[in-house]
């Protein structure tokens, strides 16, 4: 993860396939893409291929 205080520059992956019942949201504090349940955004879900660094 390359971030400074206030940015986060453009290393980290996108995710591109998981399951149809999730999304992605952005995590401003990690720098990172979340992948959750889309009626219950507190469930993880797994990521089966991205883009990105």
């Amino acid at each position: 993860m390359d971030c400074t205080c206030d940015s986060c520059c453009s290393g980290y992956a996108t995710p591109t396939h998981f399951p149809d019942d999730c999304m992605k949201e952005w995590d401003q504090k990690a720098c990172e893409f979340k992948v959750v349940k889309k009626s219950d955004p507190s469930i993880s879900c797994p990521i089966f291929g991205a883009v990105g660094k």
